[in-house]
């Protein structure tokens, strides 16, 4: 029989006092956030599973709600999470954090807290999202305990969700290049599956259609999300296809395309527009900031963080709550 993880292997592991990798796994906000999550993603390797039948046996809840993202570096997942913090830190809930690494089998497996009664519920930004939604629904597992955040509401109207309306804030990106002379818009994607652009790609087909100009499959570039390829594919769709206008999937796409076009010579944005997606906090302050479309996602991650302790509470809660995305011009869209 294998033998438990315990506190003191984790301490060991991560290189920090057993006192300090109690008080992270219990969120206690007396350890720094780097601290904690580097514990807890180091439990998480170990596969430390913590003994709840104390509290549940009492209770019969965990008073524990798990957060599993795909990307702890990513700025769009850090603001989802501070948005769930902000609001269950009013609560008598804590949390627990799980990073998969933008790894199907991890998303899959991140419900088994769950269903072991370890934690009372997820809220989960899932990337591979219809194998997660057709797992839960084979395994039976309560829906009421399942919130997606930042998802691309493509699952079962049956699970509760939150998110941006990301059709119309790619058209609200799109559209205002056009509207600024741009005949030529390319749309970069960036993702690890395409089904994360469709519905962005159906708003940017809305505004061509809107302006009367041709789709060109060509201006569509799909790629993965390595910035040394993004900026080969874009330099490559510079040259060849001679687009005025590029929008970005999201916004760390559109510095590699600033570069692309700097390196030919071209200027942003009198020569090429460039329009991101999230508004993240360092793209108002680059050389040229960054026109992008505003998501609202720490109050996305707020409001999922509600939807799920209304839902543990046996409170009324909308199945899905979209929130519109807000189109934030500056200098790399505007040439007077």
């Amino acid at each position: 029989m294998q033998k438990s993880v315990t506190i003191y292997d984790i301490a060991k592991a991560s290189g920090c006092s057993p006192a300090t990798v109690s008080l992270a796994l219990n969120n206690d906000e007396r350890v720094k956030k780097e601290t904690a999550i580097k514990i807890q993603k180091k439990a998480a390797e170990l596969d430390y599973r913590p003994s709840y039948f104390g509290r549940s046996l009492i209770t019969g809840k965990s008073k524990t709600i798990k957060v599993v993202l795909p990307d702890i570096h990513n700025p769009v997942f850090v603001n989802i999470l501070d948005g769930v913090e902000s609001h269950i830190g009013q609560t008598e809930y804590h949390l627990v954090l799980e990073v998969t690494n933008n790894d199907k089998d991890k998303e899959l497996e991140s419900f088994a807290s769950l269903l072991g009664g370890q934690v009372d519920g997820v809220i989960i930004s899932p990337i591979f999202e219809e194998e997660v939604t057709a797992y839960l629904l084979k395994k039976g597992i309560d829906l009421q305990k399942v919130v997606y955040a930042c998802s691309t509401c493509t699952g079962s109207d049956k699970i509760h969700y939150c998110v941006a309306d990301s059709r119309l804030g790619a058209y609200k990106g799109v559209k205002n290049m056009l509207e600024n002379g741009c005949k030529r818009v390319a749309f970069l994607a960036p993702t690890v599956l395409k089904l994360q652009s469709s519905n962005r790609v159906d708003g940017y087909l809305q505004a061509l259609q809107e302006y009367e100009i041709a789709y060109d499959e060509k201006l569509l570039v799909n790629c993965n999300q390595d910035f040394h390829e993004i900026y080969a594919r874009v330099s490559d769709l510079l040259k060849e296809e001679k687009p005025d206008g590029v929008f970005c999937l999201y916004d760390y796409a559109a510095i590699p395309v600033v570069k692309a076009a700097a390196d030919l010579g071209l200027r942003v944005p009198e020569d090429l527009m460039v329009t991101g997606y999230d508004d993240i906090e360092i793209v108002e302050f680059l050389q040229t900031p960054l026109t992008t479309v505003n998501t609202h996602l720490k109050e996305q991650g707020a409001y999922a963080a509600k939807m799920m302790i209304d839902l543990l509470e046996e409170k009324e809660c909308p199945i899905q709550n979209v929130f519109e995305p807000d189109l934030v011009v500056r200098k790399t869209t505007v040439t007077k």
